[in-house]
């Protein structure tokens, strides 16, 4: 209790009572679980995409995406589904980065593979398009394995009483300001005609511990467990 202590006030006072004191023995602060949470996140947004893939590929089964559906390209692609899947999740942790870095990443990952001939152009439009056609049952399959990998994980002392919590709660989300979202998700009576975007409700369900959610969109826009 006394060292906790020591630690924590120490570098706050030591500072004015012997000012050339050398820093690096004055101790710190244990950092905070956020903190700690926000420094492993902005280390792996740092990955390159094989690390990425080698670090995270851990979570799920050994022999998931020769399993998973759609993980296997029917014909040679540049942008096979598995390197495509590393390369958009990548983007999904740093949403400012320009899809031109990501096709500068995935290049750099097929020049160190030995035996790739096929290497994408400098271009974006080939990623585009290939991350449009990206399949959702195979996004859908990464999500349940590693829901699953998480349940198994949580220690009988997480659980309340013996039992998985679930949380259950809502959110909307804007669509695409087309007339087919429109005529299908229309605005609020009280709201000007195209003032905002058309919004979409869902409903999202998790499991407390681990932090896992799951479902699958409605037709009315709700996500249903």
């Amino acid at each position: 209790m006394f060292m906790d202590l020591l630690t924590c006030f120490l570098p706050h006072f030591l500072p004015h009572f012997l000012p050339h004191f050398p820093r690096h023995l004055q101790g710190r602060a244990k950092a905070s679980k956020s903190a700690r949470i926000a420094s492993g996140l902005r280390q792996l947004r740092e990955l390159a995409l094989p690390d990425l893939a080698a670090l995270l590929g851990g979570l799920l089964p050994a022999d998931f995406f020769a399993k998973a559906p759609d993980a296997q390209a029917k014909r040679e692609r540049i942008y096979p589904p598995i390197t495509l899947f590393w390369a958009f999740l990548f983007q999904v942790l740093n949403p400012a980065t320009p899809c031109q870095e990501v096709v500068g990443k995935v290049r750099a990952w097929l020049i160190s593979k030995p035996g790739v001939l096929r290497r994408p152009a400098l271009g974006t439009a080939a990623y585009s398009e290939a991350r449009r056609a990206l399949s959702i049952r195979l996004l859908q399959a990464v999500f349940e394995a590693l829901s699953a990998h998480l349940q198994r994980r949580a220690a009988s002392a997480w659980l309340w009483c013996g039992h998985h919590v679930k949380v259950i709660d809502g959110t909307s989300f804007s669509m695409p300001d087309t007339p087919a979202n429109q005529a299908r998700w229309p605005q609020p009576s009280g709201q000007k005609k195209a003032a905002v975007s058309p919004s979409r409700r869902c409903l999202a369900c998790s499991a407390f511990p681990p932090a896992a959610s799951w479902g699958t969109p409605s037709p009315s826009g709700a996500v249903m467990t």
